[in-house]
C-alpha cells in the first residue's frame, strides 16, 4: 500500500535486454482516498532521462486494470 505525496515511487524495477514492443499491465486498487479519485503515472527511465509512458485516472474506490504497449 502506498500513501503518496505526489513524488515518484518505484514499485518494481524491470530491465529489458532486447529492443521491441512490450505490453505492460497493472492492477490498481484505490483505498482510503476519502472519496477522491486518484491517478497512476508509469515512467521508463535509465536514471538520466525519464519518459512518461502513461497517465491513468483511477476510481475513488475499487479496482482498475490498465494496460499499455510501449
Amino acid at each position: 500500500m502506498i500513501f503518496d505525496d505526489n513524488s515518484p515511487t518505484t514499485l518494481r524495477q524491470q530491465s529489458f535486454r532486447n529492443r521491441g514492443r512490450y505490453r505492460i499491465r497493472v492492477s490498481c486498487y484505490v483505498v482510503q482516498a476519502a472519496g477522491r479519485p486518484a491517478w497512476l503515472k508509469i515512467y521508463a527511465t535509465n536514471f538520466k532521462v525519464r519518459r512518461l509512458l502513461g497517465y491513468f485516472d483511477l476510481p475513488a474506490e475499487g479496482k482498475r486494470e490498465v494496460e499499455l504497449t510501449v
